[in-house]
């Protein structure tokens, strides 16, 4: 059997494996010499080489082409909400991770409490302090310009606080 059959056998085994046809069997492939089964659990397709695999994915990437090429616009209009409705569950389950496994803003300093507050009496600043916004440095609250490498790796903007008395 040719890559070209095999694409297209990919392509109708949906339909024709469905229940309604308990004949349906896939076609036997003859392994050639150093070809191999993808897994024990495989469905007989040998392994192919990249070339093989490229020229397969070609033509069934035109067979699919063809298909849509040939649509109506009545029929085009019928695949717009399934195609709406691909993008709403995409962008919902986006939304959803983004919430669920955001990263935390705080990724080491003090994980061991609930809240992390500092205080620092105004007397003790003397006439200037910087702290830290950006909750990478290594004398938080202070700053040590930990931010500037946090900025460049995620695009940021985040900068310290000055804290400076009037002269």
């Amino acid at each position: 059997m040719q890559l070209p059959e095999v694409a297209s056998w990919l392509l109708a085994r949906p339909a024709a494996a469905s229940n309604h046809n308990p004949d349906f069997a896939p076609p036997v492939f003859p392994l050639a010499a150093g070809q191999s089964l993808c897994r024990p659990s495989c469905c007989g397709i040998p392994r192919l080489t990249l070339v093989s695999c490229a020229r397969a994915c070609h033509s069934t990437v035109l067979t699919i082409m063809e298909f849509y090429k040939n649509l109506k616009v009545s029929e085009w209009a019928s695949l717009l909400p399934f195609g709406v409705a691909c993008v709403a569950v995409g962008f919902g389950a986006k939304i959803l991770f983004d919430k669920q496994f955001g990263t935390p803003v705080n990724p080491s300093i003090r994980k061991g409490e609930s809240k992390v507050v500092d205080s620092v009496d105004i007397e003790d600043l003397g006439n200037q302090a910087v702290f830290c916004r950006c909750w990478r440095s290594s004398k938080f609250p202070y700053c040590d310009g930990s931010h500037t490498k946090h900025n460049s790796a995620c695009g940021d903007n985040v900068g310290p606080l000055i804290i400076k008395s009037k002269e």
